[in-house]
């Protein structure tokens, strides 16, 4: 990992931390791997693994867990 992107996770984590809606960190998240793959870089296992933790967050969630 580039210290770019570990750059790019604290700061994600640090934004997320302040959101109590999981939808609105996944949304978040999701909008950074779609910028990443626009400009035709590798999304990072980092944030391809807090993509997929969100996105189980938000299920746990509608599911009233």
């Amino acid at each position: 990992m580039t210290e770019k992107q570990r750059e790019e996770i604290v700061e994600l984590n640090s934004r997320l931390e302040c959101l109590d809606d999981p939808r609105e960190c996944y949304a978040l998240v999701k909008m950074r791997i779609a910028e990443h793959e626009r400009a035709g870089e590798r999304v990072s296992d980092d944030l391809a693994m807090l993509e997929r933790s969100l996105l189980n967050d938000c299920l746990l969630a509608s599911q009233g867990r």
